[in-house]
């Protein structure tokens, strides 16, 4: 089931940048999750992958909880980066902060340093990869509903520290999608 998720959000995700070029959407996906997603050119050490980043609220009400993904079209496809380490629950990334989030504001910059875990979306082919980072921290949610301008993520591999990904994001329209998600998730 957490295969056909992963697959329907980022098939969602991809109709979403057609539609709105790289701004903030909310919707209600299904099984009911809420979800803001934008969508920006990830670098990568071999090229350029399409990329998304995404809030998923699961459970309505007071007792949901908002995670983070940044999802990577086409991984497979990747062969300078080993998504493998960052795979499933062996893997030797698990748990590792290994994920720089950095947001920058008029007022300034908010970094932090998250663990990452991560699957393959379609377990078959290994097309795309999902890395989840688990609750964002609250000054991430509060700089991208005061005026943020981008968001950055950078994943490295600590085995070899200039094997790095990362994309940055616009922050149009992150606000009033957050506002919503924020809404349906009771918080």
């Amino acid at each position: 089931m957490t295969k056909y998720f992963i697959l329907a959000t980022m098939a969602i995700a991809f109709q979403v940048i057609t539609a709105n070029g790289q701004d903030w959407t909310y919707f209600k996906g299904e099984y009911g999750i809420h979800k803001t997603i934008t969508v920006a050119q990830g670098k990568m050490p071999d090229g350029n992958a399409l990329t998304t980043l995404t809030l998923a609220c699961k459970g309505d009400g007071p007792k949901g909880n908002i995670l983070l993904s940044y999802g990577v079209r086409e991984a497979a496809k990747l062969s300078s980066f080993d998504f493998e380490y960052f795979h499933g629950p062996g893997a030797g990334a698990l748990g590792k902060r290994l994920v720089s989030l950095t947001v920058e504001t008029p007022r300034g910059t908010e970094r932090v340093r998250l663990k990452v875990s991560g699957s393959y979306s379609d377990m078959d082919n290994q097309a795309d990869f999902q890395f989840e980072l688990g609750p964002p921290p609250p000054h991430f949610i509060h700089a991208l509903m005061s005026g943020a301008q981008k968001v950055t993520i950078r994943v490295t591999d600590d085995r070899k520290k200039r094997n790095t990904i990362y994309s940055t994001f616009p922050a149009d329209g992150a606000a009033s999608a957050l506002k919503e998600l924020l809404k349906q998730c009771g918080k």
